[in-house]
C-alpha cells in the first residue's frame, strides 16, 4: 500500500465551522475520516471553546487495521491548533478511551405512555416551529440552559434543530404560544426505529409543559406509539413537570460509551474557568496552593480569599489521569469518589480546596 496521507478539509455544519479528517491512499476515497466541529459550552457561568467529534468511520474492508486510530490522533492535534480545550464525542463502547475519552454523562431517559401525554390540559396553541419563531427558541433555550453544565451555546443566527437524535436527518419541532403569539415553550422529536423520540423540551412554566405534552402526544399517537421517549438530564423541568402524572425514567452510567469528553489544553482550559472557579471558592478560609498534573500536562492553582488564579509551580501536588480530571470539571464525578482511583495522589490539605472547585 502507498503512503497513507490525512487530509484536512474546512466545511460548514449549520453555524458551526468543521473540519473533515481523512486517511487517504493518494486520491483514493477516503479510507476512515472523522469531523470536528468547533463549538462553544458552558462550564458554570464560562464559555469553552470544544472540538464536538462526528461521524467517525472507516470503511469495511479496512476495518482493524487502526486506521481510525490516526485519524482520532489527528484530531487532537487539529483541536489544539483551532483553540479547543477540550473535545466531546457520543461513542460506541470500549474504544475511545484508549484516546483519553472518559464518560461525562449518564444516560437518562424519561418515558411517558401517549395516553398520559394526551390527558395533559392543552391551554396554549401549539404549531410547527417556523423559521420566525427561531430567535425566541434560541433565547428561550439559552436563558433555560445558561445554568446548566456543558449545555451548547446557541449563536446568533441560529434557526432550526440541524442534528436531531443519531445524526441521520433535521428534527421535527413544535412551539406553544400564549394569546399574543409569544412562545413559551418548544420541543424537537422524530419517530426513528419504530419509537417517539423527543431530544429536547423547553418552556416557561407548567402550562407551556402541560401544553407541550400534549402536543407529542397527539403526534405520537398518529404515529401509533404508545408512548413517547424523552432524552432529557435527570433534573430536567418537564421531568418534574411528569412525575405526578406517571412515567418512567431510566439512568445508565456506562463505563466506556455515549457522551464522553477529554481535556485538549490544559492551561487554556483552566485560565478561562478562573470565573466559575472564584465564585465556587467565595468564602475559602487560609490560602493553598495546588499544582495539578495529569498525563497531558500540569497547571497550578492558587485559592485564597480572593479567588482562584492560575500559577507557576504550586505547593501541594495533585496527580491523577486528565480524563479523570475531565469528569471533575464536568461535574460528572465527586472528588472523593476521584481520590480513590489508582494513579491518583490527593494530599489531605489539598481536599477541602478541591472540593470547593469540582
Amino acid at each position: 500500500m502507498s503512503e497513507l496521507v490525512i487530509d484536512r478539509t474546512r466545511e460548514q455544519w449549520g453555524l458551526w465551522p468543521a473540519w473533515k479528517l481523512a486517511l487517504r491512499v493518494g486520491d483514493d476515497e477516503d479510507l476512515s475520516r472523522l469531523w470536528v466541529l468547533e463549538k462553544t459550552m458552558r462550564i458554570g457561568e464560562c464559555i469553552v471553546r470544544f472540538g464536538g467529534i462526528a461521524a467517525v468511520g472507516t470503511r469495511r474492508e479496512h476495518r482493524l487495521k487502526g486506521l481510525a486510530s490516526r485519524v482520532i490522533d489527528a484530531s487532537n492535534g487539529l483541536m489544539t491548533e483551532r483553540g479547543c480545550d477540550m473535545g466531546i464525542l457520543f461513542g460506541i463502547g470500549d474504544f475511545y478511551h484508549r484516546f483519553g475519552y472518559g464518560v461525562v454523562f449518564p444516560v437518562s431517559r424519561l418515558i411517558v405512555e401517549t395516553k398520559v401525554l394526551l390527558r395533559a390540559p392543552g391551554q396554549l396553541k401549539a404549531r410547527a416551529m417556523k423559521k420566525t419563531d427561531a430567535m425566541a427558541v434560541r433565547r428561550l433555550y439559552n436563558r433555560l440552559n445558561r445554568d446548566r453544565n456543558a449545555s451548547v451555546v446557541r449563536p446568533g443566527g441560529w434557526s432550526n434543530f440541524a442534528m436531531s437524535q443519531g445524526f441521520e436527518k433535521p428534527g421535527r419541532a413544535i412551539v406553544v404560544e400564549d394569546t399574543r403569539g409569544r412562545v413559551q415553550g418548544y420541543a424537537t422529536w422524530q419517530v426513528r426505529d419504530e419509537q417517539f423520540l423527543v431530544a429536547e423540551v423547553g418552556g416557561t412554566g407548567n402550562a407551556a409543559f402541560a401544553s407541550l405534552g400534549r402536543a407529542l402526544g397527539e403526534r405520537a399517537s398518529r404515529a401509533k406509539m404508545t408512548r413517547a421517549i424523552f432524552d432529557l438530564p435527570k433534573d430536567d423541568a418537564f421531568t418534574d413537570y411528569c412525575t405526578p402524572l406517571g412515567c418512567e425514567q431510566r439512568i445508565a452510567y456506562p463505563q466506556n460509551s455515549d457522551a464522553m469528553g477529554r481535556i485538549i489544553r490544559l492551561r487554556p482550559l483552566m485560565e478561562k474557568l478562573l470565573p466559575e472557579l472564584s465564585k465556587r471558592s467565595a468564602g475559602f478560609r487560609g490560602r493553598v496552593s495546588l499544582r495539578i498534573e495529569t498525563d497531558v500536562g500540569a497547571v497550578g492553582l492558587g485559592i485564597d480569599r480572593n479567588g482562584v488564579r492560575v500559577i507557576r509551580g504550586g505547593v501541594l501536588a495533585v496527580k491523577m489521569p486528565q480524563v479523570m480530571l475531565t469528569q471533575l470539571v464536568m461535574g460528572y464525578r465527586s472528588v472523593a469518589d476521584v481520590a480513590s482511583e489508582p494513579g491518583v495522589t490527593m494530599p489531605k490539605r489539598a481536599m477541602p480546596a478541591l472540593d470547593l472547585l469540582f
